[in-house]
């Protein structure tokens, strides 16, 4: 008797071996795409968080004056007197989507995209002045709808930003 095309169980044994690998390549191919996920949300909230800092530590570090005011239901506001005697305010708001804002004048410039929230650390206090030549500024930055970029389980979302900015041009 010729033997033509395989037995049943030849057959089962195939079969489970191919589900078993389809399944583990779905695996890594989900897990990829987690990770690559993971890193674009990061580097966009890495980016512009370190831009706001940035800007208001360089603006703060070269200002002849600096005013911290308290923080309020719609934010905080850190009043900036540069040499020249212009005055630029940089400005938490808490809603609609918590942000900072350059204020000069009628002008006012977000430091964030509306891709990505910055939160303050303590409650609704961004700037702190802890004496007339210091300003600590501390935010959170996190992009909403995106994964969670906290770089430690059981922290608040985001990633955290902080210095102490101290002025130079002081007297």
């Amino acid at each position: 008797m010729k033997r033509r095309g395989f037995t049943l169980v030849e057959i089962l044994v195939s079969m489970t071996l191919f589900v078993i690998l389809a399944v583990s390549v779905t695996a890594l191919v989900a897990s990829l795409l987690r990770s690559a996920r993971k890193a674009a949300v990061l580097g966009i909230a890495k980016t512009e968080g370190e831009y706001a800092l940035m800007a208001m530590a360089e603006m703060v570090r070269y200002a002849g004056e600096v005013v911290c005011s308290a923080a309020d239901a719609g934010g905080q506001t850190l009043e900036v007197t540069k040499q020249n005697g212009d005055i630029i305010n940089y400005r938490y708001y808490l809603t609609p989507l918590p942000r900072i804002s350059s204020e000069s004048g009628a002008l006012a410039t977000p430091l964030n995209s509306s891709r990505v929230t910055l939160t303050a650390c303590s409650g609704t206090t961004v700037f702190t002045c802890p004496d007339p030549q210091t300003v600590d500024i501390c935010f959170w930055a996190d992009v909403p709808g995106g994964l969670d970029v906290s770089e430690k389980v059981g922290v608040s979302s985001g990633i955290q930003f902080q210095t102490k900015v101290v002025l130079r041009n002081k007297d």
